[in-house]
């Protein structure tokens, strides 16, 4: 790769076919790191450096090294700045700082039913702000259905309705349930670490009861050590409960809806962006 870029850097010539090379390391790149990770994340991570491939080409420097060595560094550290930003996104969310997608208030905007309170707290929500821009907006409309598809898992059937006719796609109820159909076998993985960790949770804590009126010295460490496995137990479960993912992946609903799976990465993408957790 490293004589094309030079060559670009002369010349100006081959700057397509440099870009998809690139891009393609870039969106495989979070395989190669040992993590848990999907083609969800490789695609979510491939549009988060993709402004800056440019600007990686035009700073590199021959000093003996090979290009790929020096994009390997490049995106070490971008993956951590993307890390840390989904995260910090993502707990945004868990922890009702907004309302997702999802949410039953945000949903009831687009029913006409008369403003409540917590309809208009729901008002400054990303949810909220997306249905706004989905009006009579085709574009906008064919995202908001990439983020009900992929959060089927968690929304309740009684606010289908709503979202198929923001949607425009009197065949929503149906895709959900092709949708979760999909996604089975992550929602099942889910539940079972979810009550994984709350068996060791609950464990963990009446051995803690246990310990404080325990006087013998054999039974405390007899004790001690099966709370050390209950807390090693519940913390791995959270920690694989943090990669699995509820709903389908990005592929499946591309599809579902016969397009390709750019498509889907690029709506879902924009919609985080332009309608962000406060």
């Amino acid at each position: 790769m490293k004589p094309a870029v030079l060559r670009y850097q002369r010349t100006g010539a081959g700057r397509r076919a440099l870009l998809d090379r690139i891009g393609a390391y870039v969106y495989r790149f979070p395989l190669w790191q040992g993590k848990p990770v999907d083609d969800d994340d490789c695609g979510e991570f491939y549009l988060y450096c993709r402004p800056r491939l440019q600007e990686w080409i035009d700073r590199f420097q021959d000093q003996g090294r090979p290009f790929e060595a020096y994009l390997k560094s490049v995106l070490t550290w971008q993956l951590r700045s993307y890390y840390r930003a989904k995260g910090r996104r993502e707990a945004a969310w868990r922890l009702a700082a907004t309302a997702p997608f999802w949410d039953p208030d945000a949903a009831e905007l687009i029913s006409g039913a008369p403003g409540t309170r917590a309809q208009r707290a729901a008002a400054a929500t990303p949810a909220a702000r997306a249905v706004a821009a989905a009006a009579g907006n085709p574009a906008v409309c064919r995202r908001v259905l990439f983020a009900v598809l992929k959060n089927c898992a968690r929304m309740h059937d009684t606010y289908v309705p709503a979202w198929a006719g923001l949607c425009g796609r009197a065949d929503l109820q149906a895709l959900i349930g092709r949708a979760r159909q999909a996604s089975r076998d992550s929602q099942r993985r889910w539940s079972r670490l979810r009550e994984r960790s709350n068996h060791a949770f609950a464990t963990a804590r009446m051995i803690e009861g246990q310990l404080l009126g325990e006087a013998d010295a054999d039974r405390r460490r007899i004790l001690q050590q099966r709370l050390q496995r209950a807390r090693r137990t519940a913390t791995n479960a959270r920690t694989e409960l943090r990669a699995v993912r509820r709903g389908p992946r990005n592929r499946q609903i591309a599809q579902l809806l016969g397009i390709t799976k750019g498509t889907v990465d690029t709506g879902l993408f924009w919609l985080k962006h332009r309608f962000p957790p406060r």
